[in-house]
This record gives C-alpha cells, structure tokens and sequence, in this order.
C-alpha cells in the first residue's frame, strides 16, 4: 500500500503498476483498514479492477468458478440466480458489480466467486 487519499487506497505491484480499491472494498476484503507499507495479495480481472484483496500472507481460498445459465439478475438488491446442472444457486453480487447490467437473462456464464460467496466477476461463455 503506497498512499491513502480521500478514501482511496493505491496500490504499487512489483512491475510498477499502481491499482486503486476504495476504502470500502479495501476494509470488506482485508478485514481491517490496510495502512500505508503494508503488502497486499490482489486479485486482478482484465480490465485491471481489483476483484478481491487481503493483507499479504493472510490466508484465504483463490476464487472458484461455476458454469451456468443466467436466471435473473437485481443489480438493486446485489443478487442473481444461476441455473447450474445441480439446480438453482443463488449468489449476491459485490457492491461494486454493476458492470453485470449488459448481461441478459438466458445467457450462459461463468461467474467468479470470493471465498465470502460473492460474485465478483461474470463472463459470458463463448459457446
């Protein structure tokens, strides 16, 4: 962690790039507000979003991913539905998950889920 500032935490990665999270973000995965020189463990989508982070070290599961057909997604309430081949899952989504809004019912997905069960991540599948 390399600076705080106006509730943003910004992040400089071995390579040089710097990622922001927002204090809410930052405090919710790390359960505790990182300070300043503190390391962190980020997990990154493409479009460089911080998807998830923890204090470096601090033990947590990779994200898990699951296959299914979009059911019904409420950007308002955080939650979605799956139709997977062991029937239906509801997920919440992570408050920060409103790229989700191009995605329409029907579609066959696969989401990313945090080891707390949100979602953070979807991608449409290509078949």
């Amino acid at each position: 962690m390399t600076e705080v500032k106006s509730g943003l935490y910004t992040v400089k990665t071995p390579t040089g790039a710097t990622l922001t999270l927002t204090e809410a973000a930052a405090f919710r995965h790390s359960q505790g507000i990182p300070k300043v020189g503190d390391e962190m463990t980020l997990w990154v989508n493409e479009g460089n979003m911080v998807m998830d982070a923890r204090p470096k070290g601090q033990p947590g599961k990779a994200p898990r991913f699951i296959t299914g057909t979009l059911s019904s997604i409420d950007n308002g309430k955080s939650q979605m539905t799956l139709s997977t081949s062991g029937g239906e899952r509801g997920f919440s989504l992570r408050p920060e998950s409103r790229m989700f809004r191009d995605i329409a019912v029907g579609t066959l997905v696969t989401i990313e889920v945090n080891d707390t069960g949100e979602v953070i991540d979807i991608h449409k599948d290509k078949k």
